[in-house]
């Protein structure tokens, strides 16, 4: 039919998981069970890996992809995975020897529409007494810097007009320098519509000297680029309503190393306070901060393939304590050999902000005072620090291979024993701290899932494995952990195709939430919560996604530029923009880009036990690879 090609076989029987709620309430009208289709209908970009399994062993499947009741000895048979391309209603139905039938299960699958802009009348340096009609698909926003009197948002004009031509009016709302247009009732999001901006220079209040005026389509505000470098395992953090991000390389592309790189202070519109030179050192963690009015990160030489001649450079990644003020570097140390760097874990604070750790050569354990002048290691571990470790409230630490050290003196109160178990990563605590969540690989198998831990004694509350891969498709889990206030998990996976990561909800007594199938690129970032309930979390395929935490339904998506999210999580403000960075493109030779995207909330859920990466500015999280 041209709508779909065949991929490699993957029929799988009923996956392997955390018990569903809803497995109780699958009746059948006959003895043999309606096919099941994974996902069950998605908007998609560019393609989706279709996949269609049924309970009843030995059963036929047939299928169709225009909508029409599937045929026996007509219908194609179902075999391996259907890559779709295009608007397609697959309708699938099984059956026994004897012609016993089940129901027809049904799935829409549809391209998503591009938010852009087709018509402008916008100059984005111009105050907008001159402009236009604009013509967009997608949601609206005009930005500006400043304040407003709120008050002059009555004579705004705002009207959406279909593609019938129907006419109707807009609410207007006023978030944190943002105007943003929703049309009422909201519109489908792949209609035209056009706005209307009446006398906005005269209702706002303001001088039109000295705004800066802007316009986007979708929930993306601004970005921004500063040298070569991107955003690849670097993430972002905020700090007294300022954004902190370093640049680096992306590993994926050794041949296109910068020498331009830089840490750097921002304001919320992207305006430079200060920028710290590292020229071929890139930034390979997200800022931490102590209570003295200091920043931490760490930094890499990055990997020349051919050193240029004559030159030589140090190895190895440093600690670089800088003054949050005007950026001056305090100190600088070497913690690891260039050998030992693969795996780099962001410095971290005590909860009184006094004490800064990070781990160094062999999985010690380096403690530095905030007051510390000279970068001189106060401690040396013991080598359970090796790829990453958290901090909790009393101060305790706890160390990537499972263990837990006092916070007086770091002696070692535990050390769990969970069998086949081998814990890749620490990522999360649940609200109240008592457990903790891990990644973790069953040694005997190829296995793969999360573990929790009871923070008291070390001992396992419970663990989940995904099922053995049987088609050669990998499934890992690279992003870092969320948790809500509810203790409720949120992550997601990545495969070897890029074609089957889900994104996963796990209540805190380990049922199935729900999982969305639909997005199916890889996840690398951890998720942030909202305190409006929802989950935002950026995927391949250059796309940012907003998720209903309820449902696990995709509420909307707003595309990036500049390559794609990957390691560098994203941190929100109090106005709820949340800042991200994308990796940059080698091929295209775009350097990364750190953005600013609106979202519906006013800052994290309140008491959620760790709605972002590394929970908060003091904390750890999870580390990452910086060499793959």
């Amino acid at each position: 039919l041209g709508l779909a090609i065949l991929a490699a076989a993957l029929m799988l029987c009923k996956p392997f998981g955390p018990k569903d709620k809803n497995d109780d309430n699958n009746d059948q009208t006959t003895d043999v069970a309606a096919p099941e289709i994974h996902p069950a209908g998605a908007t998609f970009t560019d393609s989706i890996a279709v996949t269609i399994t049924c309970d009843t062993k030995d059963v036929t499947i047939i299928y169709t992809l225009d909508g029409s009741a599937p045929e026996i000895g007509e219908s194609d048979e179902y075999t391996d995975t259907i890559v779709i391309t295009d608007t397609v209603t697959l309708k699938a139905l099984a059956y026994l020897s004897g012609e016993e039938k089940s129901d027809v299960a049904t799935a829409t699958f549809t391209p998503e529409p591009e938010s852009s802009v087709t018509e402008v009348g916008i100059d984005s340096v111009t105050p907008p007494d001159t402009w236009e009609d604009i013509m967009c698909a997608g949601p609206v926003a005009v930005y500006f810097s400043g304040d407003i009197d709120t008050s002059a948002l009555d004579d705004i004009v705002f009207v959406v007009t279909d593609e019938d031509g129907d006419t109707a009016e807009g609410t207007v709302g006023w978030t944190g320098g943002v105007l943003r247009f929703t049309p009422d009732p909201v519109l489908a999001i792949n209609t035209e519509y056009s706005v209307v901006v009446d006398s906005i220079t005269d209702t706002l209040g303001l001088p039109v000297e000295g705004r800066s005026w802007g316009f986007s389509t979708g929930r993306l505000l601004r970005s921004f680029t500063h040298g070569g470098g991107g955003y690849y395992h670097n993430p972002v953090s905020i700090a007294g309503g300022y954004v902190y991000a370093g640049t680096c390389t992306a590993d994926a592309w050794p041949d296109k190393l910068a020498g331009d790189h830089y840490f750097m202070k921002l304001d919320s519109a992207f305006n430079i306070v200060w920028d710290l030179a590292l020229e071929y050192r890139e930034c390979v963690s997200a800022a931490t901060f102590d209570a003295d009015g200091h920043a931490y990160f760490i930094s890499r030489l990055q990997q020349f393939p051919d050193d240029p001649a004559g030159t030589t450079f140090e190895s190895g990644c440093r600690v670089h304590k800088i003054d949050m003020e005007d950026g001056a570097e305090i100190w600088s140390v070497r913690v690891k050999e260039i050998e030992s760097a693969q795996h780099v874990i962001p410095p971290a604070v005590s909860p009184d902000g006094k004490t800064v750790y990070t781990s160094g050569d062999n999985g010690d354990l380096w403690v530095w005072s905030s007051t510390n002048a000279s970068g001189a290691n106060e401690y040396s571990g013991d080598g359970y620090f090796g790829r990453t470790f958290l901090v909790d409230n009393s101060g305790d630490l706890y160390g990537d291979i499972g263990t837990k050290h006092a916070a007086n003196d770091l002696t070692r109160v535990w050390e769990v024993d969970i069998g086949d178990l081998y814990i890749d990563r620490l990522y999360a605590f649940s609200p109240d701290q008592t457990r903790l969540y891990a990644s973790v690989s069953a040694l005997s198998t190829d296995s793969i899932g999360i573990v929790c831990i009871n923070t008291d004694d070390g001992t396992e509350a419970w663990h989940y494995l995904f099922p053995e891969d049987v088609s050669g498709d990998h499934i890992y889990i690279r992003a870092g952990f969320a948790v809500d206030y509810q203790g409720t998990v949120y992550f997601g996976t990545k495969s070897d195709s890029n074609q089957r990561s889900v994104f996963y909800a796990i209540d805190a007594d380990w049922s199935l939430k729900w999982k969305n199938e639909t997005i199916c690129r890889d996840f690398y970032n951890t998720p942030i919560i909202g305190d409006d309930g929802d989950i935002y979390v950026a995927s391949e395929g250059t796309k940012f996604n907003a998720i209903d935490a309820q449902s696990g339904a995709v509420k909307w998506i707003q595309r990036l530029s500049n390559g794609d999210v990957t390691h560098s999580s994203g941190a929100m403000d109090a106005r709820g923009v949340i800042y991200i960075g994308t990796m940059g493109s080698g091929d295209d030779n775009l350097p990364g880009a750190l953005h600013a995207i609106q979202t519906d909330c006013g800052g994290y859920q309140a008491g959620a036990g760790w709605p972002r990466f590394r929970g908060g500015n003091n904390s750890t999280g999870g580390a990452y690879d910086v060499v793959n």
